[in-house]
């Protein structure tokens, strides 16, 4: 349940046990925008479906869809999407080849880059549709961001965005910041010598 100060403004009772997308008890005819993530969204793609179904102002909405890359669209996803105004898909990476399978274990990196071509195709048929790119920077993968770039600049994915992971958890295990602060910039300074 949403703590009472929230109550007011919504009343969101889970339609079902587990499930991912609540019932939210909202006028859907003023929404604009939506936002799907966290974990993968595209995990349970008949309940993605089901969710999206109450928008009845499709055509008005624009939709952001994180995801790793490690599933593409049902048909029947990929239908009902096309209904609406316009749908970004942001693609999670934070690596290429072994850096990806070293840090999205257990996914395996020429299947998501499969993946990563089928959603530049479904990009190239309709205007509506946008591919960018998410990566977030850790200790890990802060030596790699240069070949990352290169090759998200080659394969057409031009919009990539750097997030700096400064936490996790209570012992900041994945920051960058752990690196001397010299270690931390060089990769970056290399690109611009």
């Amino acid at each position: 349940a949403l703590p009472e100060k929230f109550q007011q403004h919504i009343n969101a009772p889970i339609s079902k046990p587990g499930s991912l997308y609540p019932t939210v008890n909202i006028n859907f005819d003023k929404v604009k925008n939506i936002q799907l993530s966290g974990g993968e969204t595209l995990l349970d793609q008949k309940e993605l479906l089901t969710f999206l179904l109450s928008f009845p102002n499709r055509s008005n909405i624009n939709v952001l869809i994180s995801t790793n890359g490690t599933r593409i669209l049902i048909p029947e996803l990929q239908k009902l999407l096309s209904e609406f105004n316009h749908v970004t898909y942001s693609l999670s990476l934070d690596g290429i080849e072994a850096m990806f399978e070293d840090l999205r274990y257990p996914a395996k990196w020429n299947n998501v880059e499969a993946n990563i071509n089928w959603f530049k195709e479904l990009r190239s048929r309709s205007h509506k549709v946008a591919l960018l790119v998410n990566c977030t920077v850790s200790w890990m993968n802060i030596g790699t961001t240069s070949e990352f770039l290169e090759w998200c600049h080659n394969n057409g994915l031009c919009e990539v965005n750097f997030s700096l992971a400064t936490c996790h958890l209570s012992d900041n295990l994945w920051s960058a910041t752990v690196l001397p602060p010299e270690d931390l910039i060089r990769p970056f300074l290399a690109e611009f010598k």
